[in-house]
């Protein structure tokens, strides 16, 4: 028998990443307002980010379900149900 907790669920895995920028926010907001720089919103902040939350994601997605696995059919050059 299978037990399954929260972390199982992706829906957490991805509030775990979030969760993990928004403390980077944090800290790197106090070091701005430590530096006399002004304090950005998180949304700016996360817009200015969104290629290193789009990575954490992809890998945690990866982690959780396996890129590589759930599109092995789609991993080789001349992929049959794509046409030019």
């Amino acid at each position: 028998m299978n037990v399954r907790t929260i972390e199982d669920n992706f829906e957490y895995q991805a509030k775990e990443v979030f969760n993990d920028m928004l403390e980077d926010y944090n800290g790197e907001q106090n070091e701005r307002k430590a530096d006399g720089d002004d304090i950005q919103t998180f949304a700016e902040w996360l817009w200015n980010n969104r290629t290193e939350f789009g990575e954490k994601m992809y890998n945690r997605f990866d982690e959780y379900a396996g890129i590589d696995e759930s599109t092995k059919d789609l991993n080789y050059a001349q992929h049959p149900s794509i046409t030019h």
